[in-house]
């Protein structure tokens, strides 16, 4: 049954989200909000109707900045069916089996000629240019937009023809999930080395990013998700410091969108990718935001109702999927699926199951007209709750360079936040565990769990954690210092009224400390993890041969850190032996000659003995980390 008219309490899940009111000291963080203050959203039942799911995500429309030298702003999906080769070959419909351009391919000229509900879902649609060419794909990208085709695009176009999805669905205990989902033409993840772009991988056509906010039962936003990458999104609650918006009272967030990968992210700066899995790439793998030259696509960017587009629900991808299943799907890997096939290859919910198929619109309408489908695909699209319900789900690794994060969470008193609808009852109330600073002491109705985010780990030293009721939350930390990550876990902390625990990490393992009596209370399960910057790979390697000698010359950063060993050998498969003659470099040494070649890039030149030697590899180290170059040798 539908209600005609219903207070909803807004959830904001941009990635993963998680909250508990505390300040950040540091320069580039927001006011921390009161949770009694927190905006209350006084809308119409989301379900009752197009335009009622609208106006809650006006209201909630974050702020996107993009940066300026990404060459791909968020558009509409239609941009890249009228994309057009120079032999006006439109997108080409693919399947497993199917080798790029394109021979024998069905040409697909708008995304209505997709099958409605269901569809081959190894079934993929290739782009007009170059699978592998991120500037081809950037000018097709601009020229389907009507632009010119030039070496950037005007601000001010980027700004009309950007366009945002959302799409709104109703959760447990009156919760009400609205997902925002921004689609650039094109993925590409820089690695960088020393501050500069060695090479780019994770290249793919088409790229969904996703923040979501999800609403409280009595209207107020509680928690945010900000999708990054496939499984490294990061909550946030509403209050937070550590979210950005224009004002204190403001409904509108704004997020950072990483060059090339477009992850989300709540500041600028460096961001290192931060899951377990990810950690050897840690030190190159660098969603960094520029905080300087970004372009920001106002709530004002017109949205699109996913659930009214015709697309929605084909289980195929939206780019050239080779279906690789090698380690090369890290440097090329498959389009993306549509959001709500998102959902259903995870196996979650079908919001699609039983969908009726829109009803008929023109090309140049993305929205089709009536009722029925989206209200059938909002009714049926998944519960956002699952991102928060659970105390390991807040565990989560900061992404700043030096920053630091602390959750404190009690399950029970969690599972009775959420089964009240993110309203809170008389006991998560009347226990009020929280995170304090010295200037905020006060309870202010905290939300569960207890979170903090720093921008520098050095703020984690002045937090203190208290209820007013017996409680045993556990207790996770986490801090980035440059090369080093530290994780520490302290289960079922005791902690009663009155006593005040600070964390203590001079010395390892961490503490929690009584305020009062300096008395250790608990001691943390360790783990420290070395993040390692890699080498970058030697570039443009030369081997000419000089009578008995080789005359061997490479490309590489002016970086005193990195070590390199030049070897010739007779046979590529003969340079892995050891015994080989050797010569060691390092920027800045003797013993070889050194020429700039700009300000970040050195051609080393060494000569060594060869005599018979066919091949030679040069080869960078750092901290046991290598990357190596193999060259033949020229007469």
């Amino acid at each position: 049954m539908i209600r005609a008219a219903v207070t909803v309490a807004l959830v904001v899940v941009v990635g993963v989200g998680a909250g508990l009111l505390l300040r950040d000291s540091g320069k580039d963080t927001g006011p921390v909000l009161d949770w009694a203050t927190t905006p209350r959203l006084d809308v119409p039942d989301p379900l009752a109707g197009t335009e009622q799911a609208r106006a809650l995500a006006l209201a909630l429309q974050p702020t996107v900045s993009v940066q300026v030298k990404d060459g791909f702003w968020p558009v509409s999906v239609l941009t890249v069916f009228r994309e057009r080769t120079r032999a006006q070959h439109g997108v080409c419909l693919g399947k497993a089996g199917y080798r790029e351009r394109r021979r024998g391919c069905k040409i697909v000229g708008d995304p209505r000629e997709l099958p409605w509900e269901g569809g081959d879902a190894e079934a993929f649609i290739d782009y007009a240019p170059p699978s592998r060419d991120a500037e081809d794909q950037r000018r097709a990208a601009v020229a389907a937009l009507g632009l010119p085709r030039g070496r950037s695009t005007p601000v001010s176009e980027q700004r009309r023809t950007a366009r945002v999805y959302f799409y709104v669905t109703p959760g447990s205990a009156g919760t009400v999930g609205v997902q925002y989902w921004f689609f650039y033409a094109y993925n590409y993840e820089p690695f960088r080395v020393a501050g500069q772009t060695v090479f780019t991988a994770g290249l793919h056509e088409g790229d969904f990013e996703q923040m979501s906010v999800l609403v409280s039962r009595d209207g107020r936003p509680v928690y945010v998700w900000l999708a990054r990458h496939c499984c490294e999104g990061h909550r946030f609650t509403w209050e937070e410091g550590a979210l950005q918006r224009e004002a204190a009272d403001s409904t509108h967030l704004r997020v950072y969108a990483a060059r090339g990968s477009h992850a989300l992210f709540e500041s600028c700066g460096r961001k290192k990718r931060a899951t377990a899995e990810q950690l050897p790439a840690l030190g190159v793998i660098d969603d960094s935001v520029d905080c300087g030259e970004t372009i920001d696509f106002s709530p004002e960017t017109p949205l699109i109702n996913l659930a009214m587009t015709s697309w929605a629900c084909w289980h195929g991808r939206f780019g050239f999927s080779p279906h690789l299943r090698n380690s090369l799907k890290y440097e090329f890997s498959d389009g993306p699926s549509s959001p709500l096939d998102q959902q259903r290859r995870r196996g979650r919910v079908n919001p699609c199951a039983g969908a009726p198929a829109p009803l008929a619109h023109t090309a140049e309408r993305e929205e089709a007209p009536g009722a029925a489908t989206p209200f059938h695909l909002q009714r049926q699209g998944g519960d956002l709750m699952f991102l928060f319900d659970s105390c390991p789900k807040w565990d989560q690794l900061p992404a700043g360079p030096t920053s630091g994060y602390v959750v404190a969470c009690d399950d029970g008193l969690l599972h009775r936040f959420t089964a009240s609808g993110l309203t809170g009852d008389d006991v998560t109330r009347a226990t009020c565990l929280r995170l304090v600073t010295p200037e905020h002491g006060d309870c202010r109705d905290a939300v569960a769990p207890a979170v903090y985010h720093a921008t520098h780990a050095a703020q984690l030293d002045g937090l203190r954690l208290t209820a007013d009721q017996p409680v045993t939350p556990r207790v996770f930390a986490a801090v980035r210092d440059h090369g080093r990550l530290f994780q520490a876990v302290f289960d079922a902390v005791a902690l009663r009224p009155g006593r005040r625990l600070r964390l203590d990490r001079r010395r390892t393992p961490w503490t929690l400390v009584d305020d009062g009596t300096a008395r250790t209370v608990a001691v943390a399960d360790m783990r420290k993890t070395r993040v390692v910057d890699e080498p970058p790979s030697p570039g443009d390697v030369e081997a000419v041969r000089r009578g008995d000698d080789i005359a061997v010359s490479f490309v590489a950063p002016p970086d005193r850190t990195v070590g390199y060993r030049v070897t010739a050998a007779s046979s590529a498969a003969e340079l892995n032996d050891s015994g080989l003659p050797v010569r060691q470099l390092r920027f800045g040494a003797a013993g070889h000659d050194e020429r700039r070649l700009g300000k970040k890039r050195i051609r080393y030149s060494v000569t060594l003995p060869g005599a018979g030697a066919a091949f030679v590899r040069v080869v960078a180290l750092r901290d046991g980390v290598s990357h190596s170059m193999t060259a033949p040798v020229r007469p």
